[in-house]
């Protein structure tokens, strides 16, 4: 059975490999994720042990969709918290909180028990960390 996995990084490069008859895509991703990325991909390639991946074009901002007004903050809670890069954000600023639970960490910052409370009025507090929250993550990326 083979382990998914997804690294998000920024195309930066491509070039043709013509004595191979291949093509080579360069991706980079925040030297601060290098160590976690070659972790899930097994660590450093090694010659005559080659393992497929698969390259993806992400949209942040269209795949969460985090702008319209429809969509609550505990929508976008729930599905930046199931991003494993917003993990990676939690676990690289918020170490101190960030114990593997994303949604446990974003309850803890906004001061909240439950993420629904980030769209009620009684808890305005909780909806401005979980803005601020989202726009650290937006810099970090």
């Amino acid at each position: 059975m083979t382990d998914h996995c997804a690294i998000a990084g920024t195309f930066a490069d491509a070039k043709a490999i013509k004595t191979r008859s291949t093509f080579q895509i360069v991706v980079e991703i925040p030297i601060e994720q290098a160590d976690h990325a070659l972790e899930r991909l097994g660590g450093w390639p090694q010659p005559g042990k080659e393992k497929h991946v698969a390259v993806m074009l992400l949209n942040v901002k269209s795949e969460l969709n985090l702008e319209p007004a429809d969509r609550s903050l505990a929508k976008q809670a729930g599905i930046l918290c199931a991003d494993p890069r917003f993990g990676d954000f939690l676990a690289d600023r918020y170490r101190h909180l960030f114990a593997g639970d994303a949604a446990e960490c974003v309850r803890t910052i906004c001061g909240v028990d439950s993420r629904r409370y980030l769209d009620d009025d009684r808890y305005a507090g909780a909806a401005e960390k979980w803005k601020a929250l989202v726009a650290k993550f937006e810099a970090w990326k």
